[in-house]
């Protein structure tokens, strides 16, 4: 990679990366999905920015629990790099409630609450986000499904 001039970093500890990354997608998509927000509002103070970071907190809980030391400085890291980013962009989710497509509550979500149950770990906040996002995907899968129907 370096000989190709690529940037690129290796990680000591992949695993722990994965739920740093896992651990952001949990709150950001999530969150802005359920507000239909983008990078600005998500880190304004407010509604959003009390889901985001509990939800990423329940995340943090849960990995805990799976033996990956997260903590809060990971959380504030991420949050600072979404600082960074275009207010006016937005994640995969916000984009998939906009384009009325099916997001991945599923990986995000839906895992946090499976590992959470396993591990007798309260997660209000991710399931509240799953639930919501269920609804608001029902709403406009069901009107694609009406549009498709022969009369």
């Amino acid at each position: 990679m370096a000989r190709a001039g690529i940037s690129h970093a290796i990680e000591a500890d992949i695993r722990r990366r994965q739920w740093v990354k896992f651990m952001l997608n949990v709150g950001l998509n999530q969150t802005c999905m359920v507000f239909g927000g983008t990078y600005g509002s998500i880190v304004a103070p407010g509604e959003q920015n009390r889901c985001f970071i509990a939800a990423m907190r329940e995340a943090i809980a849960v990995a805990r629990a799976e033996g990956v030391d997260l903590d809060e400085d990971d959380l504030l890291q991420m949050v600072s790099m979404v600082e960074s980013l275009d207010p006016a962009g937005m994640p995969s989710m916000a984009q998939d409630r906009i384009n009325r497509k099916r997001s991945e509550v599923d990986q995000f979500a839906g895992t946090v609450i499976r590992l959470a149950d396993r591990h007798g770990i309260l997660v209000p906040q991710n399931r509240y986000l799953y639930s919501r996002v269920a609804q608001i995907e029902a709403a406009y899968l069901d009107e694609l499904d009406e549009g498709l129907r022969w009369e």
